[in-house]
């Protein structure tokens, strides 16, 4: 049986990190499982698509920037007539507020149809969209309100994302925290952050993997500063999944990492600093099931007391028990079924759009 081409487009880069390309890379390796569907996935040249290992049978793509004309070039060569793209809406927003609308136009105007993976922020210019994340009443939000119903799929069901095994740490006494911090510009919210765990005189119960940017001589300044901490350094390379079944608790930023945690069923702290992040429809959905600290706070007793808190066993048994009521296993199922109900339409009906 012939599969059908289904082209992916997303990005990665030292500023936006790896959460688009890893969930679309998820979804990719769950289609290509699958007897109808044979994934492209076309990202820009980087150095982190060096370090994915291609199987199951997902071609690969480097590109130039975000190149319009290649990935239609790409879309014709494979006879394809669906392009699904998870783009890093905050980057182009600050960069090109128009760049968005033309980039969808540009493939509606050359019927192509497009599904994009959305945030809740900002308008939507492809012909369906998937905004995994759980709002109420979504159809009060301004911009959605002249949208087609049967267009736009809403739910954190629809996060391109699979339940995480972990093992259970068989050493009770010795509590292994993990930061998660490479989302982060600068390197002063982890020293703030570092700063906490000092004040707080941890016993030699506790150690630390801290992953991040490469950092010239971060290793020195952790020893030099924190000697009496236990703690290694890994760079971003290395995949989240290992160091969870490493850790007990785990503090991350405002990206794509929270989810993993999620799936991970580790208790955290998230610390942000994204101001999109700052809007009440995720920060209380991540409230339930984490503390939340912003960075500005991270020097102010109310920081340290957060942190403290959440190291007690009990708070953190509290946080274990809400995380495991969290369902991720039918995700890729859901998202896939989307995909192959556009697929079927296309291919009868071809692209149907509002005038």
């Amino acid at each position: 049986m012939i599969k059908q081409k289904i082209v992916f487009f997303t990005e990665a880069d030292e500023k936006i990190g790896l959460g688009h390309l890893n969930r679309i890379y998820n979804l990719s390796n769950y289609l290509s499982k699958k007897t109808f569907f044979s994934p492209i996935l076309v990202t820009n040249k980087n150095n982190f698509i060096q370090k994915i290992n291609s199987k199951r049978g997902i071609k690969i793509i480097s590109i130039n920037k975000s190149s319009k004309k290649k990935i239609l070039e790409i879309l014709k060569k494979n006879n394809s007539k669906i392009l699904i793209t998870d783009i890093s809406y905050e980057k182009y927003l600050k960069k090109n507020s128009s760049f968005l609308k033309n980039f969808f136009s540009f493939f509606k105007k050359r019927n192509i149809c497009t599904i994009s993976f959305d945030d809740p922020f900002q308008n939507i210019f492809s012909d369906y969209s998937i905004i995994p994340y759980n709002i109420k009443n979504f159809r009060n939000i301004k911009r959605f309100k002249s949208l087609n119903n049967k267009k736009i799929f809403t739910g954190i069901k629809y996060l391109p994302i699979e339940p995480i095994i972990t093992k259970s740490n068989k050493k009770k006494n010795k509590i292994n925290i993990l930061i998660l911090l490479s989302s982060f510009p600068k390197i002063q919210v982890l020293v703030k952050v570092m700063n906490i765990f000092k004040s707080l005189n941890l016993n030699n119960n506790f150690s630390f993997m801290i992953k991040c940017k490469k950092i010239k001589n971060l290793e020195n300044i952790f020893l030099k500063n924190y000697s009496k901490l236990n703690i290694k350094v890994f760079n971003q390379f290395i995949s989240n999944k290992i160091l969870f079944n490493w850790s007990d608790f785990v503090l991350f930023g405002s990206g794509m990492t929270k989810y993993e945690v999620m799936a991970s069923k580790k208790p955290g702290i998230m610390i942000h600093t994204l101001k999109r992040h700052n809007d009440h429809l995720i920060l209380n959905f991540i409230k339930k099931y984490f503390k939340i600290v912003n960075h500005n706070i991270l020097s102010k007793k109310s920081a340290r007391r957060i942190f403290e808190e959440c190291l007690n066993k009990k708070k953190q048994f509290n946080m274990i028990k809400k995380l495991k009521k969290i369902d991720f296993s039918k995700n890729m199922q859901n998202i896939y079924e989307i995909i192959q109900s556009v697929n079927k339409s296309v291919t009868k009906n071809g692209i149907q759009r509002n005038t």
